[in-house]
């Protein structure tokens, strides 16, 4: 093994004295990525999620008309507008 050079060691030394802001800016960048690929998936899986709680929300209004207790009905009115709200406010900040 060779000997490291003044040069060298000079530059680990730097490296090493900037590695907790190397580490920080990565971190930074990690999370901003996730964001992007968490608001991505937002936006294009939307309309599947909306179509899961009309379908709830359909079932509960047939089961409604069966006979059953309308708590359901209202529940999964409840959820559709929630999750609306949500994903305008979401989206709209995009």
């Amino acid at each position: 093994m060779s000997e490291l050079s003044k040069e060298r060691i000079e530059t680990l030394r730097n490296v090493w004295s900037a590695w907790p802001e190397l580490v920080t800016l990565a971190d930074m960048a990690l999370q901003s990525l996730q964001q992007e690929e968490a608001m991505e998936d937002l936006s294009t899986h939307r309309q599947a999620w909306c179509d899961a709680l009309t379908a709830c929300l359909m079932r509960a209004a047939q089961q409604s008309l069966d006979g059953a207790d309308g708590d359901d009905k209202a529940y999964w009115e409840h959820e559709l507008r929630a999750f609306n709200r949500t994903f305008d406010a979401l989206l709209e900040g995009k």
